[in-house]
């Protein structure tokens, strides 16, 4: 009783739906979403300017993987540095309460 696992969590981004709908976002998607540049398809995953797949709202968030609408063509780095946020976030300097 006490040497129980805990569940597993269910892999992301597997199977055959999953391989179909990213093949397709590749195929008809041109330029990053993200930075608007176009996407060189024939760059593989270690570099950085790999075509990925970006989903508009994170697992995380409550976004479905399996909806076409919820998925759009992305650089590799673009999308890692957007992380789970629902929009590109750029640090600003910082602000002050005072005027000096």
């Amino acid at each position: 009783m006490g040497n129980q696992r805990p569940a597993r969590k269910k892999p992301r981004h597997t199977g055959r739906p999953w391989g179909r709908l990213r093949a397709r976002v590749i195929a008809e998607e041109t330029h990053c979403a993200l930075c608007g540049k176009p996407v060189n398809k024939t760059l593989k995953f270690p570099h950085k300017r790999s075509p990925t797949v970006d989903l508009r709202v994170p697992l995380s968030l409550g976004g479905s993987q399996r909806d076409r609408t919820n998925l759009r063509l992305a650089h590799f780095d673009c999308n890692a540095s957007r992380g789970n946020g629902t929009r590109n976030r750029r640090r600003r300097g910082f602000t002050t309460t005072r005027r000096w």
